[in-house]
């Protein structure tokens, strides 16, 4: 364990994650002990080894994260090995808390989300009654610096009461603290579904997606809410109702992922009608989402035909990383679409006049003669060829490698061989 924490040695930001596998490496062989019946054992050096790596922290850039996450995945395996040993709750539960309470280093940032999943309910119980405890000797939340112990061990009690699967404790608990919020809905809805009760998990998620729509929760617990509802009518045989409610949630924000979601819940006689239906929705729906949709759909056709109606501006109003895998995909089938794409990726990236980015545009300009001549539209490649050395003449970093490609070589010359490279040196 020493060796591996490397005292006196500082561990630089990218050093973090290579340090971090060798710490690893030690807890594997603590949680060996534990499997070779020696928890009790395993249980103190686990505790020793979560001091250790406080220590570390000072001599350590955890920027990235990897020794906090390692030390969370530490007070899993320490709580395991304690009850393995069979060690009384109120210990155990004490000696975690101490921990909380004295977090330097922010290791203990919600870890009860973490633990409670490996607590027994015993352990559950006893960290229950502390954190009740706490929270009654809390002052108020006012909002402060000074109402923050109120507002963690509020949300610590959430998280514990429906590890345990108590409902009727979490909805208490929420209506005493301010009310319940959408993100409860989906929690006490969880507890429902774990339990087998789905017409009660689902009238919660009913109640939590009425407090969604009226703007008391962010878009996370929405999404979480919406996921749920479908997996309830499903698996309580109402798949029609869960199928209107993706068409209705495709109908209003079309993307290719609603898409995927939409033929994978339609039944098998139904797809080609469902398909139609869907898109005709993305072919009037935002640029953007009409292009993903679209393409996703498998109708470079009618993307081609969408694209041939929106002018210029409207698509230099896109990322070129938006446009680039579209262009990409129409290469083949709609040659003249993607090479307007291509085109208009590359000058919206000249026109940022950003040196570094010069060659992405090249290499949409490479693709965009290809496409060019694959269409018949050769006198247009020439025109834009010109016009790009009219209108860039200017940045001597691109105009080398416009060149070469409108000779129709590569942009960027192609390095010499290891070979050549040799023989230039020997015969210098």
């Amino acid at each position: 364990m020493d060796r591996a924490l490397s005292p006196g040695r500082f561990i630089r930001y990218r050093q973090g994650a290579s340090f971090v596998r060798g710490l690893r490496g030690v807890a594997r062989d603590l949680e060996r002990r534990v499997e070779a019946g020696h928890a009790d054992q395993a249980a103190d050096l686990y505790r020793t080894f979560i001091g250790a790596c406080h220590e570390k922290a000072r001599e350590m850039d955890d920027s990235g994260g990897e020794l906090g996450q390692f030390v969370q995945d530490l007070f899993v395996a320490w709580l395991r090995a304690q009850q393995a040993a069979a060690i009384p709750a109120p210990e155990a539960i004490q000696a975690l808390v101490s921990w909380m309470d004295h977090d330097e280093f922010g290791f203990c940032y919600e870890i009860e989300r973490e633990v409670a999943p490996a607590m027994g309910p015993e352990y559950l119980a006893h960290f229950v009654a502390v954190a009740r405890f706490r929270l009654a000797g809390s002052p108020p939340d006012d909002g402060s610096v000074g109402g923050a112990p109120r507002r963690q061990w509020t949300a610590i009690l959430r998280t514990l009461l429906a590890a345990q699967g108590d409902a009727d404790g979490y909805r208490r608990h929420c209506e005493a603290s301010g009310g319940v919020t959408a993100a409860d809905c989906d929690a006490l809805a969880e507890i429902h579904e774990r339990a087998g009760r789905l017409e009660a998990a689902l009238a919660w998620v009913e109640r939590g997606r009425g407090a969604s729509r009226s703007g008391a929760t962010g878009s996370l617990a929405a999404h979480e809410l919406y996921e749920r509802h479908l997996s309830l009518l499903q698996r309580l045989g109402r798949a029609d109702e869960a199928l209107a409610e993706v068409w209705t949630h495709f109908a209003r924000d079309p993307s290719s992922y609603g898409y995927d979601e939409l033929m994978e819940r339609a039944p098998a006689a139904e797809k080609a009608s469902w398909h139609e239906r869907a898109v005709a929705v993305a072919e009037a729906a935002r640029l953007r989402a009409s292009m993903e949709t679209l393409l996703k759909a498998g109708e470079p056709g009618r993307l081609a035909h969408r694209l041939q109606h929106e002018p210029d501006h409207e698509l230099r109003e896109l990322d070129p990383y938006a446009i680039s895998p579209v262009a990409r995909a129409l290469e083949r089938s709609q040659p003249a679409a993607a090479a307007r794409l291509h085109r208009i990726a590359a000058e919206i990236i000249l026109d940022e006049a950003v040196s570094r980015q010069y060659g992405h545009a090249l290499r949409h300009l490479e693709r965009a003669r290809e496409c060019y001549h694959a269409s018949g539209q050769e006198a247009a490649w020439a025109e834009l060829v010109e016009h790009l050395r009219r209108q860039h003449r200017r940045k001597i970093r691109f105009m080398p490698g416009l060149e070469r490609v409108a000779r129709g070589e590569p942009a960027r010359p192609p390095r010499p061989s290891l070979v050549a490279q040799a023989k230039r040196r020997r015969f210098r």
